[in-house]
């Protein structure tokens, strides 16, 4: 894999990643729901920290196992995932939240659950070749996109809202299933 795959692979897991911050941002903003910035380190901060660990993970993992098999286990990662996101926004896409604002214990279960595809998709790019400093990078940038994301998901959805009824949260899946695709192909 080449330097521009690597950067390319680590400009879609962010973007990917991302987007999932972004949808919940859309989503609460939607619903006109407040999240107050520590609430949001925290989603960040946990996020970043089990991503980066997927990632140092995948890293590591890969030396042991053939290339095909990594590339086969990629691609199950990314459409498993993707399929698992799709089936749960049309599970979830009528559903409404209660309170106004979300409590710490919410903002943890929230940075749980956006983790949990969020680090198969960094487990599934580690297999592919990176290095220490994609590794790092992408820890970092996963900081403050995640907290820049979501609160523009969030001032968006609050305008949405006002307007129509429109759910883009299908999309994050619909782009891991097209990654996981890519991972056959090229």
């Amino acid at each position: 894999m080449s330097l521009l795959d690597i950067f390319l692979s680590a400009f879609i897991l962010i973007i990917v990643v991302s987007f999932d911050v972004f949808g919940i941002g859309l989503a609460y903003g939607a619903q006109k729901k407040s999240v107050p910035l520590l609430h949001l380190l925290i989603i960040s901060t946990i996020g970043s920290i089990l991503i980066g660990g997927a990632l140092i993970f995948g890293y590591y993992t890969r030396s042991f196992l053939n290339p095909n098999i990594t590339m086969w286990a990629s691609f199950t990662l990314f459409m498993l995932i993707g399929l698992f996101k799709l089936a749960s926004w049309f599970a979830n896409r009528n559903k409404e939240f209660q309170s106004k604002q979300i409590s710490i214990k919410e903002a943890v279960l929230l940075a749980l659950i956006l983790a949990i595809d969020g680090t198969g998709i960094a487990f599934a790019i580690a297999l592919e070749t990176i290095n220490i400093y994609f590794i790092i990078a992408i820890i970092s940038i996963s900081l403050v996109t995640d907290i820049v994301l979501f609160k523009f998901g969030q001032i968006i959805g609050k305008t949405v809202a006002n307007k129509s009824r429109f759910n883009i949260g299908f999309i994050g899946g619909l782009l891991l299933i097209l990654i996981a695709v890519l991972q056959l192909v090229i």
